[in-house]
């Protein structure tokens, strides 16, 4: 395998500029492949190629069939169909939160020269944040006695909670798609380590 086409797939339906995130996540998967030596098809060029096959997204005999003419059309040994989710979720104890922002990945591989899918994979990366501990210390030390390191622990721990929580969320959700796809793209790797 040589030449991968990254088709841009599903992503949820309640994301906010969907094409924004359909080309960063294939951004982040291309370079996992040329970094190792594979040929990636220009994502325009996918763009453009998969919506003139008008393929559905089944695992089934006529979808195999016009994967191979996708395949043909673009001139690559494997086609990585990808879907995104996301999800966030939040924990509260006392006067601690911890958010956490969510992506799942789930990975079809296509290969030409079985006309079969290779894997189906399935991942989630995720990137959080928590907030309260230090403030809560500083608040215990000083109770215990210590009322000025307790007031500086604080303070330190309010500031850093407030840069946590202004921290764009973009960010975060930039880092939970890196790491699904950094995993859900190893197995493909294993299997196939280069071209070289």
């Amino acid at each position: 395998i040589r030449r991968v086409a990254i088709v841009p797939n599903r992503l949820p339906l309640n994301l906010q500029d969907p094409e924004k995130w359909r080309k960063f996540n294939w951004e982040v998967l291309s370079k996992e492949f040329t970094k190792r030596g594979f040929e990636v098809v220009d994502y325009q060029t996918s763009v453009q190629v998969f919506q003139q096959s008008g393929l559905p997204v089944e695992n089934t005999k006529t979808s195999r069939d016009k994967y191979a003419e996708l395949a043909n059309s673009l001139g690559v040994d494997a086609i990585v169909i990808p879907y995104y989710g996301t999800f966030a979720a939040t924990k509260n104890f006392i006067f601690i939160t911890n958010m956490q922002y969510i992506g799942v990945a789930t990975f079809q591989i296509y290969l030409s020269s079985k006309n079969d899918f290779f894997s189906r994979i399935d991942v989630y990366g995720k990137n959080y944040f928590t907030t309260g501990v230090l403030p809560l210390t500083g608040l215990i030390v000083s109770i215990a006695g210590d009322a000025s390191t307790g007031g500086i622990i604080s303070l330190a721990g309010l500031l850093t909670d407030l840069y946590q929580i202004l921290h764009p969320a973009d960010s975060r959700w930039k880092a939970a798609f890196r790491k699904s796809i950094r995993e859900g793209i190893k197995p493909f790797f294993t299997a196939f380590p280069s071209p070289r």
